[in-house]
């Protein structure tokens, strides 16, 4: 007998890899990243954006150095439009979480550790190959949302949220996102770092993640006391990745 991915993320192993986006699904994410990214771009190097634009998103790593990438891509040039987000909340895929979740709704949007309400939150990733500071230390989400609101928390105590990851461009085996299989069963030392501007939760045991092998389109599904963080990009091409946490009903 299968194991749901319910029974996955809250009992074992702690996450679930069951799902795929279909083709339609990935290239409709894939389009709105591409044009947010170029657009961006476009904005702040109007010079350099001919060149980005003519070897694509997965090349953008070669052209980089051209650019303040630190300027280009904080969270907030990052999100998906309330549009884009109603779009990806109808997907297939999303209705079949909700199926194995039953009733939910995407998180609402949080920067600098304050809640916008009313606005989803939805964001991509890129990672460069060989740079170790496009990817933050290992954490469970739930710290993160602990930080919330000067410490007052996102969530009441009793709200179960689930986070889904999932592979946008990615080279299987040599970047996307580790785990620490049934980490989310223990608790963990953690205390707080200034990344960025803004305080993060970052772990303080010693352990050994696991890198979990995803093809583009695939979720990786994961409970919110999960260990999780991306891994150095081994591979040659810039790896993008897509978040959305869903509060669960």
């Amino acid at each position: 007998m299968s194991i749901s991915i319910n029974q996955q993320v809250f009992n074992s192993p702690g996450f679930s890899t069951d799902l795929c986006l279909s083709i339609t699904e990935l290239d409709f994410i894939r389009q709105a990243i591409h044009s947010q990214w170029l657009t961006r771009i476009s904005d702040v190097y109007p010079h350099l954006a001919p060149q980005f634009a003519d070897h694509g998103l997965p090349n953008y790593h070669q052209f980089a150095d051209s650019v303040d990438h630190n300027l280009l891509w904080p969270k907030k040039w990052r999100l998906f439009s309330k549009e884009i987000v109603n779009t990806i909340a109808e997907f297939e895929t999303i209705e079949k979480l909700k199926n194995e979740f039953g009733s939910c709704s995407i998180s609402e949007i949080v920067y600098d550790n304050v809640v916008q309400a009313g606005e989803k939150e939805v964001y991509w990733r890129l990672v460069r190959p060989n740079v170790a500071s496009d990817v933050g230390p290992l954490h469970a989400d739930q710290w993160f949302h602990n930080l919330v609101d000067s410490g007052y928390g996102m969530f009441s105590p009793n709200t179960k949220t689930v986070k889904v990851w999932i592979a946008i461009y990615t080279e299987p085996g040599l970047n996307g996102l580790m785990v620490v299989p049934e980490s989310h069963s223990k608790d963990w030392q953690h205390t707080t770092v200034m990344i960025g501007g803004a305080m993060k939760p970052c772990l303080v045991d010693a352990v050994e993640p696991t890198l979990v092998a995803t093809e583009p389109g695939r979720l990786i599904i994961f409970n919110d006391k999960l260990l999780h963080g991306g891994a150095i990009n081994s591979g040659n091409l810039t790896r993008v990745s897509v978040e959305i946490t869903l509060v669960l009903q």
